[in-house]
């Protein structure tokens, strides 16, 4: 199964292969075929549910039994496709009122307080069975304005799960029943890096990467190794493989004193000073919080 995005209300290409977009569709790897589903573009045509201008952009969606859940970035909500393929309103994202940031581009005129979209990306399926969904936020991109929200699939209900991201461009469940969250950037404005965060469901968080180039989407597979498209609105993009590697915890006392007994020795046998001696030495870097490796 996949989507393709839109961008407005008709297909951006008129010909046949115009018929995939702002749809499902089911894809045979085997065959090399594209089949045409549930058509969401053709809901918000007709629908409109956040009643703001007529706008769509299916963005990721998630299998569960005989329906298919889909986020309409541009049209600000979360949909469903049932097995006959037809389409109905799960929830519709209200804006929120952000601060506009200082470094926010004079010419684009907002004011100190902007009623933006809340522009839902990616999905996943947590540990806990529920459905967790990612916030680009919209324009003016305010810094740690996204949210993560969980819906309940018993009682149909969207609440906010944490707060203060920028700019989630997707968001996958991880084997350590940890969310990871794909940042696009972590701040529009300035061009920032993007970044890879580990969002646990007892709501802390983890930066595990923060040196991406407009990454677009993440997968993470059953052994933990982390999966990104970097470079993804480009020419030149790339899929990365990252490995998170383990901050080494501190050494207890009695480690302490055998490192320090091991290093007189060393110092001596090498014809160094002592570390008790007036000889001033460079002090060991110490591990940054969330140190990764990449392969």
């Amino acid at each position: 199964m996949g989507v393709f995005g839109n961008e407005g209300g008709t297909s951006p290409f008129p010909g046949p292969e115009g018929q995939w977009f702002g749809r499902t569709v089911s894809i045979n790897l085997a065959g090399s075929t594209v089949t045409p589903l549930a058509n969401i573009t053709a809901f918000e045509v007709s629908n409109n549910p956040h009643t703001t201008a007529i706008d769509s952009n299916p963005w990721d969606l998630v299998v569960r039994g005989s329906d298919t859940y889909v986020t309409d970035a541009a049209g600000n909500s979360l949909v469903k496709a049932d097995s006959a393929n037809q389409v109905s309103l799960v929830h519709v994202f209200p804006n929120k009122n952000v601060n506009t940031p200082t470094n926010a581009p004079p010419s684009f005129g907002f004011p100190p307080v902007v009623s933006a979209q809340t522009v839902p990306t990616g999905l996943a399926i947590g540990s806990d069975g529920f459905l967790y969904i990612a916030q680009l936020s919209g324009l003016p991109f305010a810094p740690g304005s996204a949210d993560v929200f969980r819906y309940d699939f018993d009682n149909n209900q969207v609440t906010t799960f944490a707060s203060g991201f920028s700019n989630l461009v997707d968001i996958a469940a991880g084997p350590d029943n940890s969310l990871y969250l794909l940042q696009y950037r972590n701040d529009f404005w300035a061009s920032a890096p993007g970044s890879i965060l580990k969002l646990g469901l007892d709501g802390s968080v983890e930066t595990l990467f923060s040196d991406l180039t407009n990454p677009t989407a993440l997968a993470v597979a059953p052994d933990g190794t982390i999966y990104v498209t970097n470079n993804g609105n480009g020419v030149n993009g790339e899929l990365l493989q990252l490995t998170p590697q383990p901050v080494p915890a501190p050494l207890p006392i009695f480690g302490l004193g055998l490192a320090w007994t091991q290093a007189r020795r060393l110092r001596r046998r090498c014809g160094g000073p002592g570390l008790g001696g007036s000889t001033r030495t460079r002090p060991a870097a110490s591990p940054a919080p969330g140190n990764c490796g990449v392969r």
